[in-house]
């Protein structure tokens, strides 16, 4: 079973995909404020989100996902030393 989003190259990508999860504990956060009921007789409560709590768990996810993107982007870069992979499946 593959739960990794593929990025825009066509790449599985675990940042990315631990970015959008973190995204959604969020919003699954946020849409269950306050929300409290009770399950066998126990009480489960959500309880309240603030804006640090947000920060806390979006700013490291989403700074690690761009901080993935540009080194990938920086390192193929390097690898292909300027030579375009189009130029391969060309004739000779």
């Amino acid at each position: 079973m593959d739960l990794a989003f593929k990025n825009s190259d066509g790449k599985r990508d675990p940042i990315l995909t631990l970015a959008i999860f973190a995204v959604v504990v969020v919003l699954l956060k946020v849409l269950a404020n306050g929300v409290s009921f009770t399950v066998m007789g126990a009480p489960v409560s959500f309880g309240s989100i603030d804006g640090g709590l947000v920060g806390a768990i979006l700013t490291p996810t989403l700074g690690a996902a761009v901080a993935h993107r540009y080194t990938d982007k920086h390192f193929e870069d390097k690898n292909n030393n300027g030579i375009d992979d189009k130029l391969e499946d060309q004739p000779k």
